[in-house]
């Protein structure tokens, strides 16, 4: 048997290790595991899990920088804060991996690849994918690509795409068009109507997307209220109650920390308890810092943040305060 050190007293790079051999067993990000020891990855390298110490994994490379073709060594993309991947793409790209820079291979929403590997904002407004500037394939939730025809006063058109606005409060409306929004397209507390758009549920709702603009569906009144027929949501009267759909004064589910009683009122759980399924002693789930042991909630040990496997008077492994040793043995 040995204790496992969380990371103080463990070498460089180990997050846990054994207090007998001082072997690690777990390593941090940047850093990988090689014979007991946490040996790190390429610098800029979050992850070398695969290509081993020294070198980095594709897309383990940090924010704005790639891979390059040595695969020893993570570089800007020359895109920028705008450029998603510049990983080299083979090892026929020596240049890439010799320059300064990487160029971009994709572009984040909203920009477009330039001829140079750079990224520049699309030119159709609101685009969210334009594999080139010109060129929209896709645009950004709320509104939908759509062409648009218009004439000169020397009478010649021009074709143009467009991103137009859906309805109010929808997401997507590529089915239905400008101005409309998709069935079960509209926001959290939004339904569709006949004529297409977004109207409001009723007060206090969450979703009617069954039930229809003005109403509620069943069970998604908000935290604290019912639904009473069919559309409206009304407070609970029961005290720390967190459902009444039967009605304002029985409470269906109560509020963390109390227990549902027979006739429909909420209980305080015992001290320490955060979920308990019975009025009175029994206990489902203690508060953190708490274990629970034949449904009571009893301290952990000093210092520690959670002992739900270890029980009380133990600490679970990882679970200590910040720069504190847990003494488990395994």
């Amino acid at each position: 048997q040995s204790a496992v050190i969380l990371r103080k007293g463990c070498d460089q790079g180990c997050i846990e290790c054994s207090s007998d051999s001082g072997a690690c067993w777990k390593c941090e990000r940047g850093y990988v595991k090689v014979a007991g020891t946490c040996q790190p990855c390429a610098s800029g390298c979050s992850n070398c899990d695969s290509a081993g110490a020294g070198h980095c994994d594709r897309n383990g490379c940090g924010v704005g920088h790639g891979l390059a073709v040595s695969g020893t060594a993570c570089k800007p993309c020359a895109g920028g804060a705008h450029c998603a991947t510049c990983d080299a793409a083979s090892g026929a790209d020596v240049a890439d991996g010799n320059a300064q820079a990487l160029p971009c291979r994709t572009c984040k929403a909203g920009h477009g690849l330039e001829s140079d590997g750079s990224c520049k904002p699309c030119e159709v407004a609101s685009c969210s994918n334009c594999p080139n500037l010109k060129t929209c394939k896709d645009c950004l939730p709320g509104r939908v690509l759509q062409l648009q025809t218009t004439t000169d006063a020397q009478n010649v058109s021009t074709t143009m795409q467009t991103c137009l606005a859906c309805a109010e409060h929808c997401s997507q409306c590529k089915k239905l068009g400008a101005g409309k929004c998709d069935p079960e397209r509209c926001e959290a507390g939004y339904s569709l109507s006949p004529t297409g758009v977004c109207k409001a549920c009723s007060s206090h709702c969450t979703n009617c997307t069954k039930s229809g603009p003005g109403n509620c569906d069943n069970g998604h009144c908000k935290p604290t209220y019912g639904l009473q027929g069919y559309s409206n949501c009304i407070r609970c009267t029961a005290e720390h109650c967190h459902v009444c759909d039967r009605s304002p004064s029985t409470c269906d589910a109560c509020a963390e920390g109390f227990a549902l009683t027979v006739e429909g009122t909420c209980e305080a759980c015992a001290d320490s308890c955060k979920r308990c399924t019975e009025v009175g002693d029994h206990c489902a789930e203690c508060n953190p810092r708490f274990g629970l042991d034949d449904g009571k909630c009893f301290a952990c040990a000093d210092h520690c943040l959670r002992c739900q496997d270890t029980g009380p008077g133990q600490c679970d492994v990882g679970n200590c305060e910040s720069e504190l040793i847990s003494s488990t043995t395994v």
